[in-house]
């Protein structure tokens, strides 16, 4: 069976240097579907181009991501990050982690003072 099909080395994706730079919205979407929504976690390091559309695409279609880490993704919103997170802990979604470094402040600050997730560990 060909790399493409196997969906194993695609649940839990790491994006990081050098890689990093070049993702952007579509293709962060592109190379997460590889997981045919079974992701389990997606840490993006550095992504300055993925946006909150980016990320919401990817947290959509993979129900099953109970980690999340995004370290200085810049392009990042406080309301895309709550929506993320809001999405990610209803019923039949799973996720349990949540970390965010080297944001934008207000990304940091907001989601520690607005979002209230009873799934998520301490």
């Amino acid at each position: 069976m060909p790399l493409k099909d196997d969906i194993l080395p695609w649940l839990n994706s790491t994006v990081e240097k050098p890689l990093n730079t070049r993702f952007s919205d579509d293709f962060l979407v592109k190379i997460m579907s590889n997981a045919k929504g079974r992701l389990r976690v997606v840490a993006l390091k550095n992504c300055f181009k993925i946006t909150d559309e980016g990320l919401l695409q990817v947290i959509a279609s993979n129900p099953l991501i109970s980690k999340l880490y995004l370290q200085g993704c810049r392009g990042l919103t406080i309301e895309g990050v709550i929506e993320a997170v809001k999405l990610h802990t209803k019923a039949n979604h799973k996720l349990k982690n949540l970390a965010i470094s080297e944001a934008a402040s207000s990304v940091s600050q907001g989601v520690k003072s607005v979002v209230y997730a009873p799934k998520m560990k301490n």
